[in-house]
């Protein structure tokens, strides 16, 4: 399941505790938010993300300003965002198993050290305030036409069958 600073579904339909309480672990998708925890400010024309709507000339400046902040707290622990991004999964949920995609071995040898980093208590509040302030303002994942309509269920409706 997708799942990173900005993209909270996980917690917000209880599934997290499910998963906690069940002793199963969640292998976390996108936990870079599709690079864009990384800071990367630029992309080609031809960028199929340039579709999502947290990449609108409305909602990408709050994506920005919500990576500065991770950025802030990076340089001051001597990590880059995705490290910072990473470790906060991690630090938030020790049954979540982050997969971020990664373009070449540079980023791969990066993102792999999140793992071994130990965010003060302080750090992991507050990122978990900007993960809050993603949630209200950075718009939705998808277009409207990419999300199923009638053929899901809630995850609290869920009966195990």
């Amino acid at each position: 399941m997708e799942y990173s600073l900005f993209t909270l579904d996980v917690e917000r339909e209880e599934f997290a505790q499910v998963l906690k309480e069940t002793s199963v672990d969640l292998v976390a998708y996108s936990p870079l938010s599709r690079g864009l925890a990384s800071g990367r400010k630029d992309f080609d024309e031809d960028d199929v993300r340039l579709i999502l709507p947290r990449l609108s000339e409305e909602n990408f400046p709050k994506v920005i300003a919500i990576v500065d902040k991770l950025q802030e707290i990076g340089k001051r622990t001597g990590l880059t965002s995705s490290q910072v991004a990473l470790a906060w999964i991690i630090a938030e949920h020790d049954n979540f198993i982050p997969i971020p995609g990664c373009r070449n071995s540079a980023r791969l040898e990066e993102n792999a050290t999140a793992g071994e980093v130990k965010l003060s208590s302080e750090d992991v509040k507050a990122i978990r305030e900007l993960a809050k302030e993603a949630d209200n303002t950075v718009g939705p994942r998808y277009p409207p036409a990419y999300i199923p309509e009638g053929d899901c269920i809630v995850v609290t409706e869920w009966k195990g069958e």
